[in-house]
C-alpha cells in the first residue's frame, strides 16, 4: 500500500514536487513509527504470555562462553554433560557468542546479541545456572557485573530456580556509586538464590561481607566434576625437562617472564620450552612479539593440554587445575587473586607474584623439580582426588535442590 500511495502521489502532475515529496516523507515517517510501536507492543504481549505460561524443562547456562577461553568452555561443557546424563528430560541452553560450536545439535545456543531470544530464554527456563567462573567481579568492568545481575534477576522474577555453584567473588571496583549499587544488588541475589557455593576461602569472606551469611559451602572448580584423576608419576623428569608455559599477553610482566623462559631454553640443553595457548591470540602474542617462531601448542581440551610435560608454568587458573588433574607439578603465576586462592586452598607452595619471578628463581624451581618431581606428583594426586570429591558433593547438593523444587 505504501508503494502504491507513493506512485499515486507522483501521478498528480499539477501538484508541486516539494509538496509531493513532503507527503511521501510524512507517510514514510508515520508508517515507520506506527510499525515500530506495533512490533514493540506485540513483542511485550508475547513475552508476558510466555512468562505466565508453564515453565519448560530447560536449563539456561550463563557465563562468559564462546570467546575462545578453554577454562570457561570447560565449565559449561563439564556441567552440561553431567546434567544431561542425570536429567535426560531437560534441554540445556547456553548463552554464547555469535560463533556457535558443533554441539548445536545437542545444546541450544543463545547468541548474546539475539536480544529477543535471550529474553525468551530468561522468561521460560526452569533453571538458570552460572557454573562457576568469575563473572561476579567488577574490577575489569562494572557493566559486565550489572549485565549478569540483570539476567539472573529477570529469571528469578519469572520463577526460575537460580543455581550458583563454585562462584569466585571479587575483586571489586566500588569507588563509584554505580559500583556500590552493583555490590548491594549482588548481595541480594546471593541471599535469594536457591543454591550458592564458592570456590575458595577469599570468596567465602566476600560472600560474608555481601550477605552477612557465614555458613556458605566452600567447594572447588566444577572442571573437577566427573574427572578421572591421573595416577601419580613415579619418575622424576625426562632426560630433557619439558616445560609447558601459559602466559597472558595483557599482563605486562608476561614479557619479562617469557624472556626468562626463552633464555633458559637457549642456555640449557636439557630443557625444552613449549608455549601453550588456552586462549588464542591472548596467550600467543607475547611469544610472537619476542620472536618465538616455533609452534605454540593449542590447548584444545582438558585431555590433551599437557601431555608429556614435566612441569607447567601457568598464569591461568584452569592451567593450574588441569595440571593438578594430570598430576603434573605446576608453578602458578598469580597475576590476580584467584590463582593465589586456589594454591592456598590446596596448600600448594609453588605460586608467586609476577613481579617476584626472576630468571634465577625459575632456574632454582626447575633444578628442584628434577630431583623431587615424583613427590610433587604424589601430592597433586591427593589434591585432585580431594577436589573431585568436593565437586561431586557440590553437584549432589544441586540435584537435591532441583529434585525438591519441582
Amino acid at each position: 500500500m505504501g508503494q502504491v500511495s507513493v506512485l499515486n502521489s507522483m501521478c498528480h502532475f499539477h501538484t508541486p514536487l516539494k509538496l509531493t515529496l513532503l507527503r511521501i516523507c510524512n507517510g514514510l515517517g508515520i508508517g515507520v513509527l506506527v510499525g515500530f510501536v506495533s512490533v514493540v507492543i506485540i513483542s511485550i504481549l508475547r513475552l508476558l504470555y510466555i512468562a505466565a505460561d508453564e515453565k519448560r524443562n530447560d536449563v539456561f547456562m550463563v557465563g562468559y562462553f564462546g570467546f575462545g577461553n578453554l577454562g570457561d568452555e570447560l565449565l559449561w561443557r563439564t556441567f552440561a554433560s553431567k546434567f544431561l546424563a542425570d536429567y535426560s528430560n531437560y534441554t540445556v541452553s547456553i548463552l554464547y557468542s555469535d560463533d556457535i560450536p558443533e554441539e548445536s545439535d545437542t545444546y541450544n545456543f543463545v547468541r548474546r546479541k539475539s536480544y529477543f531470544d535471550l529474553i525468551d530464554e530468561l522468561l521460560t527456563c526452569k533453571v538458570l545456572v552460572i557454573p562457576g567462573g568469575g563473572v561476579f567481579q567488577s574490577s575489569t568492568s562494572v557493566k559486565s557485573l550489572i549485565y549478569y545481575l540483570l539476567l539472573v534477576t529477570i529469571a528469578k522474577i519469572c520463577g526460575a530456580i537460580i543455581i550458583l555453584p563454585s562462584q569466585g567473588l571479587g575483586p571489586w571496583n566500588s569507588s563509584t556509586k554505580v559500583g556500590k549499587l552493583a555490590l548491594n544488588w549482588l548481595g541480594y541475589i546471593l541471599k535469594h538464590a536457591d543454591y550458592v557455593s564458592v570456590r575458595d576461602k577469599n570468596s567465602k569472606l566476600e560472600f560474608l561481607k555481601l550477605t552477612g551469611i557465614s555458613d556458605t559451602v566452600v567447594s572447588t572448580d566444577l572442571v573437577y566434576l566427573g574427572k578421572n584423576v591421573n595416577k601419580a608419576s613415579l619418575r622424576n623428569v625426562h632426560k630433557t625437562m619439558k616445560v609447558f608455559a601459559i602466559l597472558r599477553s595483557s599482563i605486562k610482566e608476561s614479557y619479562d617472564i617469557a624472556r626468562f623462559l626463552i633464555n633458559l631454553n637457549i642456555e640449557n640443553e636439557d630443557l625444552e620450552l613449549y608455549p601453550v595457548a588456552m586462549q588464542p591470540d591472548e596467550d600467543e602474542k607475547v611469544w610472537r612479539d619476542l620472536g618465538w617462531t616455533e609452534e605454540i601448542r593449542p590447548a584444545l581440551d582438558d585431555g590433551n593440554a599437557f601431555v608429556g610435560a614435566d612441569i607447567v608454568v601457568s598464569m591461568r587458573l584452569h592451567g593450574c587445575i588441569l595440571a593438578t588433574i594430570s598430576c603434573i607439578p605446576w608453578l602458578g603465576i598469580a597475576y590476580d587473586p584467584k590463582v593465589t586462592a586456589y594454591a592456598e586452598l590446596n596448600e600448594w607452595d609453588l605460586c608467586v607474584l609476577p613481579s617476584e619471578l626472576t630468571e634465577e628463581k625459575l632456574r632454582m624451581v626447575f633444578e628442584h623439580m628434577k630431583k623431587t618431581r615424583s613427590s610433587f606428583s604424589g601430592d597433586l594426586h591427593k589434591i585432585a582426588l580431594k577436589n573431585t570429591e568436593l565437586a561431586e558433593e557440590d553437584y549432589k547438593a544441586i540435584k537435591y535442590v532441583l529434585n525438591h523444587s519441582n
